[in-house]
C-alpha cells in the first residue's frame, strides 16, 4: 500500500445545526458543495472492504480514492446526504449505535442537553441494499477504553450481531465511539473479526497505521471549502499559508 487515502468523518448534516455542535455538523448546502468539489477534483469513493483488500495487497482501487464515513446514524444525516452522494455515484459508510435505532441519541443529553432522531432498522436495511456500507458503532455509545474488557466485548459483539441480522450478511467494520480505544479495545475488535476500525485521530490512512486504529479527517461547520481541500490533501487543519495557497488554486480554476 503506497497511497495515502483520506477517510472523511461526518456526524450530522443538518439544516439548522446546533451552535454548540460545530465540529460534528455541517449544513446540507456545504455538504453538497464538498461532494461536488470532490467530483471536480476526480475523487472516487471506495468502501472499507476495498480499503482492506488494498491494504492487504489483494485488490486494486481507483484513482484518487477516498472513503466517506458517518458516525451515529442521525436521521437528518441520511436524509441530507444520500441523494447528494448518489448524484455523484458516491458511496459512504454509516456507523450505527444499535441501542438507539429508531429512537434518539440520548447519550448526548448529559453533556450537551439535546438529542437527535436515529434511523430505524428498515432504513438501515435500505441503505445496505442501496449500495451504502453499514458499520458497527457499539450498542450504547460508551467510551470503550473506560469499561471492562467483558463489557467491551458485549458492546461490540451484540451490536455487530444485531446489524448482521438486519442486513443479512457480515458487518466487518467498526468506529470507536468518541474515538476512545486502547490496546485492549483493539484486541477485542480483532477477536470479533473486524477488518477495520476507525478512530477520530487526524491524518491520512497510510500503511503505517494499524488497520484497527485508522485515522480520519473530521469535517465540521467551521471548515471553509479551502479548509476542506487542504484537509483531504494533508489530513490536518490548514495553516494560514496553506489557506492562501489553496485559495489561489481554487480561484484559478473557478472553483470558488
Amino acid at each position: 500500500m503506497n497511497k495515502a487515502i483520506p477517510i472523511l468523518m461526518y456526524h450530522q448534516v443538518a439544516t439548522k445545526p446546533e451552535a454548540c455542535y460545530p465540529l460534528q455538523s455541517v449544513e446540507p448546502k456545504a455538504f453538497a458543495s464538498q461532494m461536488r468539489l470532490l467530483n471536480m477534483l476526480g475523487y472516487n469513493t471506495i468502501d472499507l472492504d476495498q480499503l482492506y483488500e488494498y491494504r492487504s495487497g489483494n485488490g486494486p482501487i481507483p484513482k484518487n480514492p477516498i472513503v466517506i464515513t458517518f458516525d451515529d446514524g442521525y436521521q437528518d444525516s441520511i436524509d441530507n446526504s444520500v441523494n447528494v452522494l448518489k448524484s455523484f455515484g458516491y458511496t459512504a459508510v454509516y456507523y450505527i449505535p444499535t441501542d438507539y435505532v429508531g429512537e434518539n441519541s440520548s447519550w448526548l443529553i448529559p453533556e450537551l442537553g439535546f438529542e437527535f432522531p436515529i434511523i430505524d432498522w428498515c432504513k438501515i436495511k435500505w441503505l445496505d441494499s442501496n449500495g451504502f456500507q453499514i458499520g458497527c458503532h457499539s450498542m450504547s455509545h460508551p467510551h470503550l477504553n473506560q469499561i471492562t474488557r467483558d463489557e467491551c466485548i458485549k458492546e461490540l459483539k451484540v451490536s455487530k450481531n444485531a446489524l448482521e441480522e438486519c442486513v443479512g450478511h457480515e458487518v466487518e467494520h467498526v468506529a470507536y465511539p468518541y474515538g476512545s480505544y486502547n490496546k485492549s479495545v483493539i484486541s477485542v475488535a480483532a477477536e470479533l473479526g473486524f477488518k477495520t476500525a476507525c478512530t477520530v485521530e487526524a491524518g491520512l490512512c497510510k500503511s503505517k497505521y494499524d488497520r484497527l486504529a485508522l485515522p480520519r479527517i473530521n469535517i465540521g461547520q467551521r471548515d471553509s471549502i479551502v479548509d476542506f481541500v487542504s484537509k483531504i490533501h494533508t489530513g490536518f487543519n490548514p495553516q494560514s499559508g496553506a489557506r492562501i495557497l489553496f485559495n489561489k488554486i481554487l480561484t484559478r480554476f473557478n472553483i470558488l
